[in-house]
């Protein structure tokens, strides 16, 4: 795996009002070894009625600030009751010439025939999706209901975003998969809430074609899926999604 690629269509991380960092709420087993996770960057409602949480997962090399942006976009355009939570994935060595940087588990493929057939999910991520749902958690004690909680994750990202749904003892309301594949085997399990896949039509990073391979995967599982793909896009975000996204987040919370 090209991992600078990987990196590539990373988001700007201009600053914005209402953001704040925030002490982050579960550690990270096996810490010593795998690495702490970074600063877990947070955007509280704008409302406190119907309250739901969107837990949004950043891709390789990357922080959870990076994707800062699209918060008040989101909570302005009719869902001023999302609570966004933006955690930063553990720095660890991830080899070539990257070096150290912000990785959620190691990517030895993105091919979905071998990872189905790999005994083991990646190194790493039983870690971070003990992490994430440890965040998921917090919240569910405090009241909300897990059907208002959505997982986003782009490129690696997304990998543990839907991971850490097939894990949660209880179903979610959702994943939303943005450039991203399938990191690890299925083995038939059906992911207890909807899976849907955005990706670009021109991405040299995470093939089109690739993605529809894990989009059928999840399919074939019974799990409730869908896939929307940008003609001209690459390994990025465009306008056009983040509507498509939003209309998702509506609809899955409404």
């Amino acid at each position: 795996v090209a991992l600078g690629a990987l990196a590539a269509g990373r988001r700007p991380r201009p600053r914005q009002r209402g953001w704040r960092r925030a002490a982050a709420e579960a550690p990270l087993a096996a810490a010593e070894e795998l690495g702490r996770p970074g600063e877990l960057f947070e955007a509280p409602p704008l409302s406190g009625e119907d309250r739901a949480l969107v837990v949004w997962l950043h891709g390789l090399g990357d922080t959870g600030e990076g994707w800062s942006q699209h918060a008040p976009l989101l909570q302005q355009n009719d869902m001023p009751f999302l609570h966004f939570l933006f955690p930063t994935a553990p720095t660890r060595d991830v080899g070539g010439s990257r070096g150290a940087c912000p990785s959620w588990y190691e990517v030895e493929t993105l091919d979905p025939d071998a990872i189905a057939e790999m005994t083991d999910s990646p190194r790493g991520m039983d870690e971070a999706c003990e992490y994430i749902l440890g965040l998921v958690a917090s919240h569910v004690r405090a009241g909300l209901h897990p059907s208002r909680v959505i997982l986003v994750g782009y490129s690696q990202g997304g990998g543990l975003a839907l991971a850490a749904a097939r894990r949660a003892p209880w179903p979610l309301g959702g994943v939303l998969m943005l450039s991203s594949w399938v990191a690890e085997p299925l083995h038939g399990k059906r992911v207890d809430c909807p899976v849907h896949f955005f990706h670009g039509a021109l991405d040299p990073v995470v093939p089109l074609e690739l993605a529809r391979r894990c989009h059928a995967q999840v399919q074939e599982t019974g799990t409730p899926t869908s896939m929307r793909a940008y003609p001209g896009l690459r390994h990025g975000v465009v306008d056009e999604e983040v509507v498509d996204i939003a209309q998702v987040l509506y609809e899955s919370l409404r």
